[in-house]
């Protein structure tokens, strides 16, 4: 459909059909997108399968972005995690 379409175009590796969760704010460390993450990772290990979009900018520049990218990798949830600026 046409809301698919423009989903996956501001959200790449959107699956249509899968729950999306997002978190729309300022993303720094006070804000917690850190521990979502660790959030994410046990709700995907009860065999819930869903995607997170975070969107918001940030007081740090791209250097907490950076380490959630990384801590995404590290817990194996990156691949439903897509950080975008507003």
């Amino acid at each position: 459909t046409q809301a698919e379409e423009a989903m996956e175009t501001i959200i790449p590796g959107y699956r249509p059909g899968v729950p999306l969760v997002t978190f729309l704010g300022r993303r720094d460390v006070d804000k917690g997108v850190d521990l979502l993450l660790y959030a994410m990772k046990i709700i995907m290990e009860r065999g819930v399968d869903f995607q997170l979009a975070a969107f918001g900018s940030s007081l740090y520049g791209k250097t907490y972005r950076h380490a959630c990218e990384k801590i995404g990798i590290r817990l194996d949830v990156g691949h439903v995690v897509v950080f975008r600026n507003a």
